[in-house]
């Protein structure tokens, strides 16, 4: 099943096993400790991403490049709420770059 295999992929490996790989012995103090360090960091981000959300009639530039990138529509905030910036990089063609050229990178925003 899809599900299946991509939750077996190549890059979520150290996710699904530094914790398996540090018990038995596997993996360094060192390392595991790095291993924490980026879930931190990515749960971090991802919190601050779902905080912010953009509208079309408000963030009219990303909400343009956003539209052009994926055909599908960004709410306005009198149709929908918007969209957090969490749910525009789940989008295929929305990257991280494309967010952070629009100002809300995570030093920027």
């Amino acid at each position: 099943r899809s599900e299946y295999r991509m939750s077996l992929r190549q890059d979520n490996a150290d996710a699904r096993l530094s914790a398996v790989g540090h018990a038995v012995g596997l993996l360094s103090d060192r390392r595991y400790e790095a291993f924490e360090k980026k879930r931190a960091t990515v749960a971090a981000e991802r919190k601050r991403l779902s905080g912010i959300r953009i509208f079309a009639d408000r963030q009219v530039a990303l909400a343009e490049e956003v539209e052009t990138v994926t055909k599908q529509r960004v709410p306005s905030s009198t149709k929908g709420g918007g969209l957090t910036l969490e749910e525009l990089v789940r989008r295929p063609g929305v990257t991280y770059e494309l967010i952070e050229k629009h100002g809300f990178g995570a030093d920027e925003s």
